[in-house]
Parts: C-alpha cells; sequence; structure tokens
C-alpha cells in the first residue's frame, strides 16, 4: 500500500500518489510552484490538478483522488485500493520516438505509427547500461512490445532508413579516428555492449577514455547493491562479483564533468573516485593503440605512461582526438516546434541542434534523456497542427559513491561571457543537496532571473 501525498494550494487540497512515477522519489520532498509539483531527484513535474505530466523524465502520470470534504482539521479521501496498490515505479527514463509515439496516441491521432531502429531491442533505459551492467535487455525496456501492440505502435527492429533520408532521420555518423581502435577496445551503446564489458573487464586493468557522465558511472558506481546487480569496484575493502583489478581514467579535460558541472564539483569527484583507486590522466588523449592478438600492447607518442599491468600505454598531449565522435557536418537544425527546414521533417535527441531560451535563443545540441523526450513530445503537437513551443529547463542527475549530483540549466560561450558581466545565474550544480537544484529548475522554469547575490 502507497501513500497519498495532500497538497493545499491556498485554500484548494489535492491528494496524488505520493511516489514519482520515474523512480519512485517522496514527492513530499520536492518543490511545488503554483499548479506544478518538481520531483526532487529528476526534475520531472506534474500538475496538481490533473497529475499530468508537465515536464520528463517520468513517462507516467500522477493518480489523482477525490477530495470529498474537509472537516475538524482532517481531510478525507476516496480511492481504489487497486490504485493504491499499484508499484510506485511504473516506467523508467524515455527516449524521444517513444515519447513522440505516446503523446500522438494521447492527443487522439489514429494513424499509423512506426518506430525504426537498427537495434534489437524495444526502446530502453540507456543509463541502465553502465550502472547496472548485468541487466538482460528485456530487464530495462520502458515498455515491453506487448504495451506497443496495444496502442497500435508497430517497431521495426534491425531496420536502418534509405541513404537518401539518413541526414536528416537519424543526424550524424560516429567516426573513429587513429589506429588500433579493434584491438579489445569496446564502447557503450548497446545491452550487448555493456554485457561484453562486463565479461571483457572483469578482473582485467580497464582504461575508460573519457570523464563525463556514462564513463565516470563504470568508476564511480562500483559495489553490489542490495537488488541492484554486479558493478564494477576497485576499492579492495568492498565486495563484489565484478571488479576491474585497476582502472584508469583518459581526458583532455583537467576535471571530470568541466564541460557541466564545472571545475569545483569536478575536482571534488576527482578526489573522491581517487580515494577508491581510480587513477586519473586529466588533459591528456589517447592517439594511438597497438596490439597482438586482439589485446592492447602500447600505444605511440610518448608524453606520459599509463601502465596496463606490465603494460605501458604512451599518451600524447597534443589534443588529436582518437575514438571520439567527429564533428558533426549536417546537424539536423530545429526550431522550438522541433520542425527542421523541410516541411513535415521533424527531428528530436541527442542529434538535434535548437534553440536554448536560456542561451537566449542561442543553438546548443543537449545529450540528455529529459530534453529528448520533451523533443518526443513538442515534435508530436506539430506534427497534429497543435503549434506547441517548446519549453523545458535541461536537468541532469547520477549518484556516485552515494553523493548525488544535479545540475540544471544550461551555459553556452555566451552565457559564460555573458555570466561574468551581468551576473546572473543559467544553470546551477549541487552535490548531496537536494532539492535545491530542483527549486532553481523551477525560478529558471518560469522566466525569473537570479542574480549572483540572491544565488550566495
Amino acid at each position: 500500500m502507497r501513500g497519498v501525498l495532500l497538497v493545499r494550494n491556498k485554500m484548494e487540497f489535492r491528494a496524488l500518489g505520493s511516489r514519482c512515477p520515474h523512480y519512485g522519489a517522496p514527492l513530499s520532498k520536492g518543490v511545488l510552484r503554483g499548479h506544478r509539483l518538481r520531483c526532487p531527484w529528476h526534475g520531472s513535474c506534474f500538475n496538481i490538478r490533473t497529475g499530468d505530466i508537465e515536464e520528463y523524465p517520468s513517462l507516467d502520470s500522477l493518480p489523482c483522488f477525490k477530495v470529498i470534504s474537509v472537516e475538524d482539521g482532517k481531510v478525507f479521501v476516496t480511492a481504489k485500493k487497486k490504485v493504491l496498490t499499484i508499484p510506485a515505479a511504473t516506467s523508467l527514463v524515455g527516449v524521444a520516438a517513444l515519447t513522440c509515439a505516446e503523446t500522438l496516441r494521447q492527443e487522439g491521432f489514429t494513424g499509423r505509427i512506426i518506430m525504426a531502429t537498427k537495434e534489437k531491442h524495444a526502446p530502453y533505459d540507456k543509463s541502465k547500461l553502465s550502472k547496472e551492467m548485468n541487466l538482460k535487455a528485456e530487464d530495462i525496456y520502458l515498455r515491453k512490445p506487448e504495451f506497443l501492440c496495444a496502442h497500435g505502435i508497430e517497431l521495426w527492429t534491425e531496420k536502418e532508413v534509405q541513404k537518401q533520408l539518413r541526414s536528416v532521420l537519424s543526424g550524424w555518423f560516429c567516426s573513429c579516428h587513429g589506429e588500433g581502435i579493434d584491438v579489445n577496445v569496446c564502447h557503450l551503446q548497446t545491452p550487448e555492449d555493456s554485457s561484453k564489458v562486463l565479461e571483457l573487464a572483469s578482473g582485467k586493468n580497464l582504461v575508460i577514455v573519457g570523464a563525463s557522465f556514462i564513463d565516470l558511472f563504470l568508476s564511480g558506481r562500483g559495489k553490489d547493491s542490495p537488488g541492484g546487480g554486479c558493478r564494477f569496484l576497485l576499492a579492495a575493502d568492498l565486495p563484489g562479483t565484478y571488479k576491474a583489478a585497476a582502472m584508469s581514467v583518459v581526458d583532455k579535460e583537467e576535471f571530470p564533468f568541466q564541460k557541466t558541472l564545472g571545475p569545483q564539483i569536478g575536482g571534488f569527484v576527482l578526489k573522491m573516485l581517487q580515494s577508491k583507486g581510480v587513477k586519473f590522466y586529466m588533459k591528456k588523449e589517447l592517439h594511438e593503440l597497438k596490439g597482438k592478438d586482439g589485446k592492447v600492447s602500447h600505444a605511440t607518442e610518448v608524453s606520459e605512461l599509463l601502465f596496463l599491468g606490465d603494460t605501458p600505454l604512451k599518451l600524447r598531449c597534443i589534443p588529436v582526438p582518437m575514438s571520439r565522435l567527429s564533428p558533426p557536418t549536417s546537424r539536423p537544425s530545429c526550431f522550438l516546434h522541433m520542425q527542421t527546414n523541410i516541411p513535415n521533417v521533424f527531428a528530436a535527441g541527442d542529434v538535434v541542434s535548437f534553440p536554448v531560451a536560456l542561451l537566449n535563443g542561442e543553438h546548443s545540441s543537449i545529450h540528455h534523456q529529459q530534453v529528448a523526450e520533451a523533443h518526443g513530445s513538442i515534435a508530436a503537437f506539430n506534427m497534429l497542427k497543435k503549434q506547441k513551443e517548446l519549453h523545458t529547463v535541461p536537468f541532469f542527475w547520477t549518484t556516485m559513491l552515494g553523493r548525488s549530483i544535479h545540475y540544471a540549466g544550461r551555459m553556452g560561450q555566451r552565457e559564460k561571457k555573458r555570466a561574468q558581466l551581468d551576473g546572473f545565474v543559467t544553470a546551477a550544480a549541487s552535490l548531496n543537496c537536494d532539492p535545491t537544484v530542483s527549486l532553481i529548475a523551477e525560478v529558471l522554469y518560469l522566466g525569473k532571473r537570479i542574480s549572483k547575490e540572491e544565488a550566495e
């Protein structure tokens, strides 16, 4: 039996589900502004009158219950027992295509909907690929194939769009530079990749190229948790079925998360992971890998040596990228309706560059699921000619070694310069300080400005 959240807005009482449908966060610790309730963990927003989603990443609305009377300081509510016993976390994180398809159906579209993917699976929670690597793909599906079928949404797996449409529909491609990307080097994109990394890295010396969210999940969420699956672990004093013997992180920036969270939080994360045995090689990039019998032996261009057991990997300081995404030549650019410059063609998700309100309309791409879901929903509304503009505040989150990190907003190059001049906040980050960033996100969503003095 789950609880009911009672909300008083002025002199009006509302009764809602007490847990966020996304990951079960207690909404009593969230932020209430007018008729919007924001989750303290991941920033999902709900209308307290209807329970409807007003900001993702939750895929499901909040259940609402009828307030029948208020007598002698007591509020009486009616609810069906079946609703109260439904598990709180009914869905996970969504993706642009899935949100678009569901929004089309919710808004009354009865025509044919096709979701095509080159993968083998229905849409799944990609964050689990680095957090709980022993899970099967079926365990992390956002919606089961039966759900999609029941709502008339066709799922085409292992399919790719035609070449002439590829630049419009799938954006740009992953291009790897340098030699040696096939010698025991893995990327993390699919459930199959996750299983491969788990198998190959257990008991081995592991090098992670990159120091952002997905990369550091591998190094920072490394212990067995109750019911949470097996994760990588370096610290010898913590038990774990799957352990990397040693772990090193290579990145061209000075601190982890530097471009997103800034040097202060990045520096704290660096020290926190170093204390657990993770070695960092910052302001460096791998240039070339050489191997024998399918295994890495060394890399070219010496400036500092990174040892894998007795085998050195050589790093160079000159920023020549290896195994990184190449800059896009034709990244789809969208307007606030998520429509491209081609009539009746919409784009959403990581591949899209779009005008960001917090950057005064400057175009940017934001690689995060919450934003992708907002894209998908807005695209659906405008496919139906309902003329709805994108209005969202990017909200990032992660947990590392038991500490929560939250970030809301966006900082572009022009905004960094402008912030130095006029001293107004366009983004905020916190470490173990919930729900501060949820509150700031709500203020930014309302279009209000926060001065440097107010922030301090």
